[in-house]
C-alpha cells in the first residue's frame, strides 16, 4: 500500500469517526473483539461515560448495567440470539433488516431510570465477514410513559364500572366502553359518528338539555339526570356528569360524559317516600279518625234519646233519622280510617287461602252480571299463610270491586292463587320481600286501565277517578295497609285502555299449622 492510498484510508476512516460522533442519537461500535471503537458524544451524554474511558476496551456494558453481561452488539457479533430472552424484556428482529436486531427495556442511567430502545446491526467486509458492529439508542422514556399513561387510561375507561361517551366538539359520539354497549343495547359501531340523542326519550325536559349545552360550552362542568331509553325501548334512569376535553390552548376538543344508571336506585327511594308518606298519613288518619269517632258516639247517643223524647213531632223525628243515618256513614268512614292505619285488626291466625278466595269466589261470580266473565284458577295444593281472615277478605274484595268497575262495557276478571318462591334475583327486580316462599292472590281484568300518573298515586288515601259522591278513595289504601299488616306487599301493573294485575303476596307458612 502506498503512502497517498493509507493517508486516503486515514482520512476516510477519521470523516466516518467524525460523522458518528457528530450523529445526534447515541452510537458506538465495537469490533470483532468485541472492542469499543466508536463511543460518540450523544452516547456520553446519555451514559455518563467518557469516550477515553471506555474506546479501547470491552467495557461497553458499563454505560447501561451494573453488572458485567453482553450488550446487543456483543449478541449480534456472536450470533447469541438465544440470550435476547434472559437479558431483554422485548425483542425482536427487523422485518426489513434480518440481521438488525432490536430490543427495549427500562434501565438505570446515571441514577435514573429511563426506557431505552436498542437496534444493533453487523458491519461486513467484501467478502461478508462481521468485521464490526454498530448500535444506536433512542431514550424514548417520555413516550413510554405517555403510552403507558394512555394504556391505563384506556384500561379504566374499558374496565370501568359507569357508561362513559367521548365525543367530538359537535357532540358526534367517538368512543363508547364496554358499560355503555351493556347498559343502552346498542353496539360501539351502532353509535360511533350517532350524537348521544338516539338515547332521547322524549321525557327529559328541553331546559335540561340547554343548561347542560349552555354549561359546557362554556368550559364548566355539568351535573344532572337524564330519563333516557335504551336500544329495546326500555326506559331507564341515568346519573351525568359531562365535561369538556381542552387542549394545551385552553381549545374544547372533545366532551367526555361518566354516566351511572340509577333506576333502580331512584325505585327503591319512591318506595321508600311511598312507604314513609303511607305511615304518616296513616298515623294522622288513624289519630283523626278515632278522636272523630268518639264524638260520632256522642252524637248518636244524643240523636237516639231525641228520638225516644219526642215520638210526638213526625218532622223532628225524621230530622233525628237523618242525622243518625250521617253519622253511621261517617262511623263506617272512621273504621275504613282506622283499617288503613292498622288500629284496628283482629288477630292473624293460620288460615288457607285457597278456602277463603274459593268463598269470594262464589259471591263474587253471583254478583258480576252477564257482561263480565269470571276466570279462576286456584292453586292445587293448599297455600297456609297467618291472616285475619275477615280483614284480608275485605283487602281482595277491594281490588275485586275495582276491577268490576273497570269494566264498564263488560270483559274479563281474573282471579288466580299460587306459591311463589322469591329468590335474591326476584326481589331485586320487585323491589320488596325476602327469599322464601309466598302465597300470591292475582286479580286481573281487561279493562281501561291506568296511566302512569294515576298508577303513582292508587293508595293514597281519598286519592280517586270517581266522580265526586262516587267513592271515599280508601279501598286499595285500606287494602295496602292490610297486606302491609300480614307482613306482605302488594305489586300492580297496568296501561291504559289495556287493563291492570294486582298481587298480593302473602308469607307462606307451613301447612302443619292449619292444625
Amino acid at each position: 500500500m502506498d503512502k497517498n492510498t493509507e493517508t486516503a484510508l486515514q482520512q476516510q476512516k477519521e470523516f466516518y469517526e467524525k460523522l458518528l460522533d457528530s450523529l445526534s442519537a447515541p452510537t458506538f461500535v465495537i469490533d470483532d473483539g468485541h472492542r469499543v471503537i466508536v463511543w460518540n458524544k450523544a452516547c456520553e451524554m446519555l451514559t455518563g461515560l467518557r469516550a477515553d474511558e471506555v474506546v479501547g476496551t470491552t467495557g461497553q456494558w458499563k454505560g447501561f448495567y451494573d453488572h458485567e453481561r453482553p450488550c446487543l452488539a456483543d449478541i449480534v457479533l456472536d450470533g447469541q440470539e438465544g440470550l435476547l430472552s434472559g437479558l431483554y424484556s422485548q425483542f425482536s428482529r427487523s422485518p426489513l433488516q434480518t440481521d438488525l436486531l432490536m430490543a427495549e427495556g427500562w434501565y438505570f442511567l446515571r441514577n435514573e431510570e429511563r426506557y431505552i430502545f436498542f437496534n444493533a446491526a453487523p458491519i461486513r467486509s467484501a467478502t461478508g465477514e462481521i468485521v464490526a458492529v454498530i448500535e444506536t439508542l433512542e431514550d424514548i422514556t417520555e413516550r413510554k410513559r405517555s403510552e403507558d399513561e394512555l394504556r391505563t387510561l384506556s384500561y379504566a375507561i374499558t374496565q370501568s364500572p359507569v357508561s362513559i361517551v367521548i365525543t367530538s366538539p359537535e357532540g358526534l359520539i367517538e368512543h363508547v366502553n364496554p358499560k355503555f354497549t351493556e347498559v343502552t343495547g346498542y353496539s360501539e359501531q351502532e353509535v360511533i359518528g350517532r350524537n348521544p340523542s338516539v338515547l332521547k326519550s322524549g321525557q327529559t325536559s328541553l331546559e335540561t338539555y340547554q343548561d347542560l349545552w349552555e354549561t359546557i360550552l362554556d368550559g364548566r362542568e355539568w351535573r344532572g339526570e337524564f330519563l333516557n331509553r335504551k336500544k329495546n325501548g326500555e326506559l331507564y334512569w341515568e346519573e351525568a356528569m359531562i365535561s369538556p376535553i381542552k387542549g394545551p390552548n385552553g381549545e374544547i376538543t372533545h366532551f367526555i360524559a361518566i354516566k351511572e344508571e340509577v333506576t333502580e336506585k331512584k325505585r327503591l327511594e319512591g318506595q321508600l317516600r311511598h312507604a314513609q308518606k303511607m305511615e304518616a298519613i296513616g298515623q294522622l288518619s288513624g289519630g283523626v279518625a278515632h278522636d272523630f269517632n268518639n264524638i260520632l258516639t256522642a252524637i248518636v247517643g244524643y240523636a237516639s234519646i231525641l228520638e225516644i223524647k219526642c215520638e210526638q213531632s213526625e218532622q223532628v223525628n225524621r230530622c233525628i233519622t237523618e242525622i243518625i243515618r250521617a253519622s253511621e256513614r261517617g262511623a263506617k268512614l272512621t273504621k275504613n280510617l282506622l283499617t288503613f292505619s292498622r288500629k284496628h285488626a283482629g288477630p292473624l291466625t293460620p288460615i288457607d287461602m285457597n278456602e277463603l278466595v274459593s268463598r269470594m269466589v262464589k259471591i263474587v261470580g253471583e254478583n258480576l252480571g252477564p257482561a263480565i266473565r269470571l276466570e279462576t284458577k286456584i292453586s292445587d295444593s293448599p297455600l297456609p299463610v297467618k291472616a285475619d281472615s275477615i280483614q284480608l277478605e275485605q283487602a281482595i274484595m277491594n281490588i275485586i270491586a275495582n276491577a268490576r268497575e273497570a269494566l264498564t262495557g263488560g270483559g274479563a276478571l281474573a282471579i288466580e292463587t299460587e306459591v311463589c318462591h322469591l329468590t335474591q334475583e326476584s326481589i331485586n327486580r320487585l323491589g320488596y320481600g325476602q327469599i322464601g316462599d309466598y302465597a300470591v292472590v292475582t286479580v286481573a281484568d281487561d279493562g281501561t286501565g291506568m296511566d302512569e300518573a294515576t298508577l303513582k298515586r292508587i293508595y293514597e288515601p281519598f286519592f280517586t277517578t270517581k266522580e265526586m259522591g262516587g267513592g271515599s278513595g280508601l279501598g286499595l289504601s285500606i287494602t295496602y295497609g292490610i297486606v302491609k299488616r300480614h307482613n306482605g306487599f302488594i305489586t300492580c301493573s297496568s296501561e291504559k285502555g289495556r287493563g291492570s294485575s294486582f298481587k298480593i303476596f302473602l308469607p307462606a307458612i307451613s301447612g302443619g299449622e292449619l292444625g
